[in-house]
């Protein structure tokens, strides 16, 4: 399932569809789309209580009453009041103008003060939706508080599920390489080895570098960064000097802290050095783990 934080509305979303149409949730300023009460009351074309077993359809396209909405409204988030119930009755709420299901959206009762709640409808495909009352009149006042869009998910978006099998066997995700061509660091910024990740959603990338330096013919010096770039990082790097027919080893750890997840998933992390001096790299790893934020699948969006 998708999900979606966030204030002002609660939008529908629907579990199984990846991509395509799917409505989401729009707070307007409210408006009164009916009051069935007399004059002064009286909003829309309607001034009558409904009557026992009566069906009132009303539309949620365009001027209507006080409201003038959207015509490619899928669904509209209503603020529903019955007033002056003669008697025990239910009011149910549904799509369109045909007949209505067994639920209820209201429970009005005579002698009890105006009853109010919150419902969410589905409008047809002329934008139609109905009022239905079992017994007795009551006048229903309709007001209208949000409206319910379509609006397309492509494929850029993921559903909690494609989250869930993205990290799924993942919690240590692990890269190695190696380069051990017996070549010398003497120019700058040489790419000396790489690794890629699969870093499928946001999380914490630690890579681990360690080099062999050889220097002949006098003494030599090395410095290296691990970096996403292809430059040395003169603010994160390490570096080692050397003498002449003598080994010394050059080692590194840096995090990352990936925000912003690639579009391919995946990030490449380089072992850049350059040195100066004869000298000679031998067996050098770059090895990296990445560990995926527990909160990742709150913020990836549908």
């Amino acid at each position: 399932m998708a999900v979606t934080l966030g204030a002002g509305g609660i939008g529908i979303t629907h579990a199984t569809t990846s991509s395509g149409e799917r409505p989401i949730y729009l707070p307007i300023d409210p408006c009164r789309l009916a009051d069935l009460r007399p004059a002064p009351d009286q909003v829309g074309p309607r001034s009558a209580p409904l009557g026992p077993a009566e069906t009132y359809t009303l539309s949620g396209w365009g001027a209507v009453g006080d409201c003038n909405l959207p015509s490619d409204t899928t669904a509209l988030s209503l603020n529903v009041t019955a007033v002056g119930a003669t008697e025990a009755t239910f009011l149910t709420i549904f799509p369109g103008s045909g007949t209505p299901p067994l639920a209820s959206s209201l429970n009005p009762f005579p002698g009890e003060p105006p009853i109010p709640n919150a419902v969410n409808v589905d409008l047809d495909g002329s934008g139609e939706f109905s009022i239905y009352n079992e017994n007795g009149s009551v006048n229903v006042i309709v007001d209208v508080v949000g409206i319910f869009d379509d609006h397309n998910h492509d494929d850029r978006y993921y559903t909690e599920d494609e989250v869930d099998d993205a990290l799924a066997g993942k919690d240590n995700v692990e890269a190695e390489a190696s380069f051990d061509s017996g070549d010398g660091v003497t120019g700058t910024d040489e790419i000396i080895t790489s690794i890629t990740v699969d870093t499928p959603v946001r999380g914490f990338l630690i890579v681990n570098a360690s080099t062999s330096i050889f220097g002949f013919a006098g003494d030599a010096s090395v410095r290296c960064s691990i970096t996403l770039g292809t430059s040395i990082d003169t603010n994160n790097n390490f570096e080692s000097e050397v003498a002449a027919n003598d080994w010394q080893s050059l080692a590194g750890t840096r995090g990352f802290e990936l925000v912003f997840v690639p579009i391919a998933g995946e990030t490449t992390v380089n072992l850049v050095c350059d040195g100066a001096g004869p000298n000679i790299l031998k067996d050098s790893n770059l090895t990296g783990i990445f560990v995926p934020d527990p909160d990742a699948q709150l913020t990836i969006s549908l």
